[in-house]
């Protein structure tokens, strides 16, 4: 017997409803990556410190572990600075004084 390919095979469309919004509860869209943490903050300011205020910020990195003596703020202005191309102050043990020249 030959099969018949112009049969229409109804799928049940309840159950992928279900799974998508169960994915929503588990994991809201808006908490996805966690952009209301202090890291974040400071690398959205820091980003738009070095690009200006209308442009639009990247995905956030991972935060790192915090060095003793600093904020996860302060940790985030710097790696937005970074991401965006300018130069952030600070660092090692120089205290922020370039010395570079």
């Amino acid at each position: 017997m030959i099969p018949r390919y112009s049969e229409v095979v109804e799928v049940p469309v309840r159950p992928w409803i279900l799974v998508v919004v169960a994915l929503f509860l588990v994991a809201p869209p808006h908490l996805a990556h966690a952009q209301n943490s202090a890291f974040c903050q400071g690398f959205s300011e820091g980003w738009k410190t070095v690009k200006g205020e209308i442009r639009i910020v990247p995905i956030y990195p991972i935060a790192p572990i915090t060095p003793i003596g600093s904020t996860p703020f302060r940790e985030g202005i710097k790696a937005g600075m970074r991401r965006a191309g300018g130069r952030a102050a600070g660092g090692g043990n120089t205290g922020g004084v370039r010395t570079d020249r």
